[in-house]
């Protein structure tokens, strides 16, 4: 018995040897095997696809920085509100009242207190301030002053309007501290009227 099992396991050994020198073999002859246009076509489309994927990627990436350095160059224009107050401007927006006094100082425009403007900004500089019939802005109420005067606010400067019995009866119940878009005009002696209100901001 032992003879037929000793057999058997040197029989197999030999069995696994002849297949494993069988698949180096055919392993090698493979390698050795010229190679024929269809396989070196297939490596070459395959890695000339990669190629064209990394350009396609490189050329995407340096279009959004072209796209990106257009636009920081391209000027930031905006038009913005203001009432115009000798050094104490109130401006509804991203200019400083000591860049429009230096402005009007080197345009040689004088204003009357209380005027009405629009201030043409382009690259965070002054390009133009006129003056208008009224303006539009996003303003904090602060409250009633008396029975025709109310009191807004904008960045912690307040300003007092002239408003008529229907925008006091509107304005009376409305609370301290909401943020109301107004209209104003200067009025004939020189103060500042609410033209119209809303609270759609």
């Amino acid at each position: 018995m032992k003879k037929i099992l000793l057999s058997f396991i040197i029989l197999s050994f030999i069995l696994t040897g002849c297949q494993d020198k069988q698949i180096e073999s055919n392993t090698q002859s493979g390698d050795n095997k010229p190679k024929t246009e269809t396989s070196d076509t297939k490596t070459q489309t395959e890695s000339e696809k990669k190629d064209e994927e990394k350009k396609a990627e490189s050329e995407v990436k340096d279009d959004k920085t072209k796209k990106a350095e257009k636009k920081d160059t391209n000027p930031q224009k905006a038009v913005i509100p203001s009432i115009y107050m000798k050094n104490e401007s109130i401006i509804f927006g991203d200019v400083k009242s000591e860049s429009l006094e230096e402005y009007l100082k080197n345009a040689n425009i004088s204003l009357k207190d209380k005027s009405t403007i629009e201030i043409t900004v382009e690259d965070n500089k002054i390009k133009d301030v006129k003056k208008v019939d009224n303006i539009t802005a996003n303003a904090v109420y602060v409250g009633l002053v008396d029975s025709n005067t109310a009191e807004f606010s904008h960045n912690s400067k307040s300003f007092v309007v002239k408003i008529s019995p229907d925008e006091m009866n509107s304005l009376d119940g409305t609370d301290s501290n909401s943020l109301i878009r107004v209209t104003l005009r200067p009025f004939e002696d020189g103060n500042l009227i609410l033209s119209s209100f809303s609270f759609d901001v």
